[in-house]
């Protein structure tokens, strides 16, 4: 075999490996079955809205889907394909998954990410390149069970602070720190944490500390400021893993250092 085939072949066989086949996915179409299977089994959902006409839905095909990173990635997910190949390109409208509503759509492709329960967790609009998306989807846990009842009291019962923040958790833990906060922000506005004052000092140094990991610097300083304003002399227990912890991650960060001043510095508490 001449040299330049054989390099040309090299090189086919080192893509194939790395790729896989958009048949790799396992797409179903949208249906009640398909939402019952990601409730009973605990499992995130990814949604692709996409249409035949739709030239980026096609790139998709080719660039990302097939990748194979990609793939094992979405493994953990129950994957649902929206075909809106007869709506209209200029007003492709509304499409309603299972029981939880109506989603607007004004591009294509259109990918969602979303709980067992239908909860919109991310939203992709156009081309989303192989890396990014691949970020999304290792962040989002494989497995909702250990929050199932606190998420399904949430269905009826919103204004559960305390269910709110075992979500909060679950993200927390898997590093998603940006969900983590709007379940933790959302459990702060509520009657249970305001009326509990241990609850609510929990709550409002994790926004902060979890601002500070984002590198959200303006809204860290804020939080951390309500936080010492409102907590002053904390001795909040797992204060000071989380100071660590940032310490670890962010060693020259003049933030980080904030956060141990307003830890140490412990002003008398007012009367």
């Amino acid at each position: 075999m001449p040299q330049g085939l054989a390099v040309v072949c090299l090189f086919t066989q080192a893509a194939m490996a790395f790729a896989g086949s958009k048949t790799n996915m396992h797409w179903i179409p949208e249906s009640a079955s398909a939402w019952d299977e990601a409730k009973e089994s605990a499992r995130p959902v990814l949604v692709e809205v996409w249409a035949d006409w739709c030239p980026p839905c096609r790139r998709m095909d080719r660039e990302v889907w097939n990748q194979a990173r990609v793939i094992e990635a979405a493994d953990k997910f129950v994957q649902i394909s929206f075909d809106a190949s007869r709506r209209d390109e200029t007003h492709i409208g509304g499409i309603s998954l299972g029981k939880y509503g109506v989603h607007t759509v004004k591009v294509l492709p259109t990918i969602m990410v979303l709980d067992p329960w239908g909860e919109t967790l991310t939203v992709y609009e156009g081309f989303v390149y192989p890396a990014e998306l691949l970020a999304g989807l290792e962040q989002i846990p494989a497995d909702y069970s250990a929050v199932r009842v606190q998420r399904e009291a949430l269905l009826s019962h919103r204004d559960n602070s305390r269910a709110l923040a075992s979500v909060g958790r679950l993200y927390q833990r898997n590093s998603t720190f940006g969900i983590a906060n709007r379940y933790f922000k959302e459990a702060l506005s509520e009657s249970g944490a305001r009326e509990d004052e241990a609850q609510r000092e929990q709550l409002q140094f994790v926004i902060a500390t979890n601002e500070v990991r984002l590198a959200d610097w303006r809204a860290a300083r804020k939080h951390l400021e309500e936080f010492r304003v409102s907590f002053p002399g904390s001795t909040l227990k797992d204060a000071q893993q989380h100071a660590a912890e940032l310490r670890s991650t962010f060693p020259n960060s003049k933030m980080v250092a904030e956060v141990n001043r307003l830890l140490e510095e412990r002003p008398p508490k007012r009367h």
